[in-house]
């Protein structure tokens, strides 16, 4: 029988888990997660600060998915080690439990600049859900929150955080808003939506320090201004959870690096999810996770998949200035495109073009043909005949999605 030993329990972990039973009903598989949970969505998390959901809202599979795959999860362990030459792992319990198989996904973990008073009492990160769950309470009645960092986590935070009735401030180091998502005249836009909304948006600002006495009392800006605050929120992006491959002696840059295969440079070890980094991408985003998590569980299983990339897409869910982007933005204009703007409903509309096909969407308000424009982008969908629908960001002509049974 065969061992499966999975150190993560987040969508990569999960998605190898389940396609190794798939294809294998007899082997051991046993999932190690430090958390208290089991998959929860980590795309709903700022919205359990608005209290519109509770914890057991976010969770994606429940205990009895897991009992009825006869999936070992085991909780608030973490991992410590890994003999390749054994073939076992160490808990923090000091146990060694021995695998055929081990994969890596791991994910990331809070990046917190070197900022002065990042370690002040009312300074928090967001990164697990008892994070939130700790934090929410204490972010009530309060007058002023800041946010340093406005990437997709930091302004779907800064929405929901609306509901506490605080003064609601970003500061974003980057010349504007979510520079990897939006073009430029896309983040003009999405800027104008939250200022709308009663968000009070600085970019181009670099955080010098956060002062206070035991408490942060101010964010103080490299250009001399000053934020009072009554709490921060750091919300500057994640780095990879390479703990366990570093002590490995993996080979890695960014993230553990793996082939096509999802395959580390130690043989019977696999990397998926945050953690890793395939063909010099490291993508951070759940889709790709998930399909990466996929492939190595199949191909740990015996299978020969090969992984050719996720064509990268997000969303930011930030109720009244959504925004959604994928594939190739082309934030220099060197390509045709197609373009909708309208500023009576501040919505924005960019689908980029490749020859006759769809390289790359932009989308800021109205999310609901969001999926047909990334499946046009997945399937390589034949646009020349259709460029006059295009005038009207008329996606009616690409197919509707498959639904599969799970």
């Amino acid at each position: 029988m065969m061992r499966y030993v999975i150190v993560g329990g987040g969508v990569a972990g999960t998605a190898a888990a389940e396609n190794i039973r798939k294809r294998d009903l007899e082997a051991s598989i046993t999932i190690f997660t430090d958390e208290p949970y089991t998959l929860w969505s980590k795309i709903r998390l700022p919205e359990l600060f608005s209290g519109s959901v509770g914890p057991k809202d976010l969770l994606v599979r429940k205990p009895q998915w897991y009992e009825r795959r006869k999936i070992h999860l085991r909780t608030e362990l973490t991992v410590n080690a890994v003999d390749p030459g054994t073939k076992t792992i160490t808990t923090s319990k000091g146990e060694e439990v021995p695998y055929d198989r081990l994969l890596l996904a791991t994910g990331g973990t809070a990046y917190v600049p070197p900022i002065p008073g990042a370690d002040l009492e009312n300074v928090f990160t967001v990164r697990k859900l008892e994070d939130a769950i700790r934090i929410y309470g204490q972010l009530k009645n309060l007058g002023n929150i800041v946010i340093i960092g406005g990437g997709t986590l930091g302004l779907e935070l800064a929405r929901n955080l609306l509901e506490t009735e605080a003064d609601i401030h970003v500061v974003e180091s980057h010349e504007r808003l979510l520079p990897k998502l939006t073009d430029p005249a896309g983040s003009e836009m999405l800027h104008l939506r939250l200022t709308h909304l009663g968000i009070n948006v600085q970019h181009d600002c670099d955080t010098e320090a956060i002062v206070g006495e035991g408490r942060a009392r101010e964010v103080v800006i490299k250009d001399g201004r000053t934020l009072s605050c009554d709490a921060v929120i750091i919300a500057t992006g994640m780095r990879a959870n390479k703990t366990l491959g570093e002590a490995l002696g993996l080979e890695m840059e960014r993230g553990i690096i793996v082939d096509d295969h999802m395959t580390t440079s130690i043989p019977d070890i696999y990397a998926a999810g945050d953690v890793c980094e395939h063909r010099k991408v490291k993508y951070g985003a759940w889709r790709a996770a998930e399909e990466q998590g996929a492939i190595a569980g199949a191909n740990m299983a015996g299978e020969d998949l090969v992984y050719e990339g996720t064509v990268p897409s997000k969303y930011v869910r930030v109720s009244g200035a959504d925004v959604f982007s994928a594939g190739n933005l082309d934030w220099r204009g060197d390509l045709e495109s197609k373009m909708h703007v309208e500023w009576e409903k501040m919505g924005y509309k960019r689908l980029v073009l490749e020859g006759c096909k769809s390289g790359g969407a932009i989308r800021i308000g109205d999310l609901r043909d969001a999926q047909r424009a990334l499946r046009a982008i997945d399937n390589g969908t034949d646009v020349c005949p259709y460029m006059e629908d295009l005038r009207t960001w008329d996606l009616s002509f690409v197919p509707k999605a498959v639904t599969q049974n799970r």
